[in-house]
């Protein structure tokens, strides 16, 4: 219970950082999505999709999250407080399932946040990335060393999308899944000497990254878009829209991590406002967030990388 308290206490601190506009913004968003879950709980395969999502969701917190150590040196039990912060998520959507439907299939979290809250994520993270890392092109070290840092999960998400194409909309969810694992992976500022290696003036180097990141991520959901048009080849031009807004994202990842860029170092705040722009996927109102934050910090980083790349111009 006290880590509860504690991740509130964050929650707080995260909003007030954000500014009263971003943080309207993102408690609108989480409302939204509660909204759309509740409405979609009344047929049995929409169920079943939003249930997989969120399992899959959880699973990516754990895998990713950085404070492992942290709750193995406090507390003698880290399971406990695993399943205790992992449960009070599922609860909430338990309970707008049950009352929409009085169907018990959400409460199949349980057993699925119990067995994921044993997982050890120090093997995980010690696991290469294996043959997806050698197709990945050596200039994108962003997601070199995601890649590497997810271990398995990734290319097991590739293989859920696959499989559980034939449900509407299951896969398009699992590669937004993928894309939201990679917000992560632009936090981490790479040295001077890798940016100039490129040779190019900021917007061709801008440029330059968002095709190579924008393809790697393609060709890696590109067995998850091609079951899903064989499954639905009537909804061909829902894929297209998906492959759009992915592109966009992406292209903001990039900016927003050159609009703060400083040698070697490291940026976690723009994570939060590129994760505002995702929930537009199910948010429509949200949608214009990850043009706005493109234009913004296209010419932040622009700006920032004028005087390291000056000789390129």
């Amino acid at each position: 219970m006290s880590f509860l308290k504690i991740r509130w206490a964050q929650f707080l601190r995260e909003l007030k950082s954000l500014g009263l506009f971003y943080a309207l913004i993102l408690i609108s968003g989480i409302i939204g999505i509660l909204w759309v879950f509740y409405q979609v709980q009344v047929k049995t395969e929409p169920r079943y999709g939003s249930m997989l999502f969120i399992v899959a969701f959880i699973l990516s917190i754990h895998l990713n999250r950085k404070d492992h150590r942290f709750i193995r040196l406090v507390s003698d039990q880290p399971y406990l407080v695993y399943i205790s912060e992992y449960g009070f998520l599922a609860i909430v959507f338990m309970a707008l399932s049950f009352l929409k439907s009085h169907a018990f299939t959400m409460f199949l979290l349980i057993p699925a946040i119990a067995s994921i809250s044993l997982i050890n994520v120090n093997f995980i993270s010690n696991t290469k990335s294996g043959f997806i890392g050698r197709w990945i092109p050596a200039k994108n070290y962003e997601w070199k060393s995601g890649v590497r840092s997810t271990g398995w999960f990734i290319p097991f998400l590739i293989l859920c999308g696959v499989l559980l194409a034939p449900l509407p909309f299951a896969s398009l969810v699992i590669c937004w899944v993928i894309l939201a694992l990679s917000i992560s992976f632009y936090e981490q500022g790479e040295s001077r000497e890798m940016i100039l290696s490129f040779m190019q003036s900021p917007r061709r180097f801008l440029l330059n990254k968002t095709l190579i990141h924008a393809l790697t991520f393609l060709m890696g959901i590109l067995p998850v878009l091609i079951t899903n048009f064989a499954f639905f080849p009537d909804k061909w031009w829902l894929g297209l829209s998906f492959i759009l807004f992915c592109v966009i994202n992406i292209a903001v990842f990039v900016t927003s991590k050159y609009a703060v860029w400083h040698h070697g170092q490291q940026n976690k705040s723009q994570s939060v406002l590129n994760s505002i722009g995702m929930i537009g996927l199910f948010i429509p109102f949200l949608l214009p967030i990850p043009i706005v934050n493109l234009i913004r910090n296209y010419r932040k980083a622009t700006h920032n990388l004028s005087p390291l790349l000056n000789d390129f111009n």
